[in-house]
């Protein structure tokens, strides 16, 4: 295959990692110390914490328990791409991958058990971990060609002390082989946290094709595992931009105008829909492999299309996609699009997917993950992306961290149409054959 120079592609690419922590019992302790799980109160075993400092766990609220549904993998994830949307703060930029973020919380799903496994099933749209999995896989395989490329990899990161001492559930190892196709690795966190550290720093850059060279990774002293998951995209336009055709145009927003680069196309045939009060558009990648959608308000005054789509019922939302996916090609007369970059980091997600209905998962006195190994919750979860879009196509990058501790057609109607995206609008990159969202965001502000 040509080479293909990172200045002439256009890449997406996404991290997960899953790092699961023991509490350290007092300054310095970094054993595994538990209660007696033979003691006559049969209840599971828990770390025995100092008396001192000693704090309940927080609990929050139960919210009202969202309808199980068993979906297949894209309409899963798109589900709770939607779900997820509704929570955020659309009047500012946003950029996240659902796809990352249902994947490394299935992963742990797999391991997850009685009320916790309810409560995370519901919040992801399904209860077969092994049909998704099989799904999962199918996407995984992914695509290469001289314009786009999808790679997944995934890999389980063992601490050699735990391991020993207390094991981790070799069903939940093996399903992660054979339906996540992961890596397993043994490292020593306990005794050598930096040569773990600096091990998945490694994989990590090999994996995201260098575009996160210097991750960080959040283990310690205290983990008990990670799983990562690192998922690579870059797509280069099918039509691109000319560069010698970008110019400063203005870009207006809620608070004023401001000068961006906006690019231009002229004579341009793409799928493109009025429906609902929005007008959409989609732009492939490759050979059509990928595409991004881009949504805006239908009347070219108003400023308010994330809001208003968000109004939208998820259903409607999804149709509005399909639609536009089945619709046919038209003459765009002027396509204006700016070049953006964003970095952000989605804040409060714990709390998000608490209100979401994944209560138990975060609860130390409540969580279930014995499919996985004894005294298991997630104590937090993190997510950061960053996208680049220019006249060569997009590139990403995004990094999910669940921290884990233990308990302590053709068509030409002679229309001819401007697209211009100089307010504030919606876009989604989803992969073509299945149509699974990988990406979602809100270009505010440019």
């Amino acid at each position: 295959m040509k080479k293909i120079s990172i200045e002439k592609i256009a890449g997406c690419a996404v991290l997960l990692s899953i790092c699961v922590f023991i509490s350290a019992c007092g300054e310095g302790n970094t054993g595994y110390e538990l209660n007696d799980p033979t003691s006559e109160s049969g209840t599971s075993p828990v770390v025995i914490l100092p008396d001192e400092g000693k704090k309940e766990p927080e609990t929050t609220p139960a919210p009202a328990q969202k309808p199980a549904r068993d979906l297949p993998m894209p309409e899963a994830v798109n589900a709770f791409n939607w779900d997820f949307f509704d929570m955020q703060d659309t009047g500012s930029d946003l950029f996240f991958s659902p796809f990352s973020i249902e994947s490394a919380l299935v992963m742990a799903l797999s391991g997850a058990k009685d009320g916790t496994f309810d409560e995370l099933a519901a919040v992801l749209n399904i209860r077969d971990t092994e049909a998704f999995m099989d799904s999962y896989l199918q996407l995984a395989k992914g695509y290469e060609s001289d314009s786009a490329k999808l790679t997944v990899a995934n890999s389980l990161w063992i601490d050699k002390s735990f391991e020993k001492e207390y094991g981790i559930d070799p069903s939940f190892v093996s399903k992660l082989e054979e339906k996540m196709d992961a890596e397993v690795i043994s490292e020593d966190f306990r005794n050598h946290p930096d040569k773990a550290a600096s091990d998945i720093t490694k994989w990590v850059k090999k994996n995201t094709d260098n575009l996160i060279p210097d991750y960080q990774s959040a283990s310690d002293n205290s983990t008990v595992l990670d799983i990562i998951n690192a998922i690579y995209f870059f797509g280069e336009w099918k039509d691109k931009f000319d560069a010698a055709d970008t110019f400063e145009m203005d870009f207006r927003t809620k608070n004023g105008a401001r000068t961006v680069k906006m690019m231009n196309m002229h004579d341009g045939r793409f799928r493109y829909l009025k429906e609902k009060g929005f007008k959409g558009i989609e732009l492939p990648y490759g050979n059509g492999e990928a595409v991004m959608d881009i949504i805006l308000s239908e009347d070219d005054e108003d400023l308010s299309a994330p809001d208003a789509f968000k109004k939208l019922s998820s259903s409607d939302r999804e149709d509005f996609l399909d639609n536009l996916s089945g619709a046919g090609e038209t003459k765009i007369n002027a396509l204006r699009l700016p070049k953006f970059t964003m970095d952000l980091t989605c804040e409060g997600l714990k709390e998000t997917l608490q209100k979401m209905g994944a209560v138990s998962a975060f609860d130390a006195g409540k969580a279930d993950f014995s499919g996985i190994t004894k005294d298991l919750y997630i104590s937090d979860i993190a997510h950061r992306a960053k996208i680049e879009v220019d006249e060569e196509g997009s590139r990403a990058a995004a990094v999910t961290e669940v921290t884990m501790a233990v308990t302590g057609a053709l068509v030409d109607d002679g229309e001819w149409i401007e697209f211009v995206c100089d307010r504030p609008f919606v876009f989604v990159i989803r992969d073509s054959s299945t149509g699974t969202i990988l990406f979602t965001g809100v270009v505010n502000t440019p």
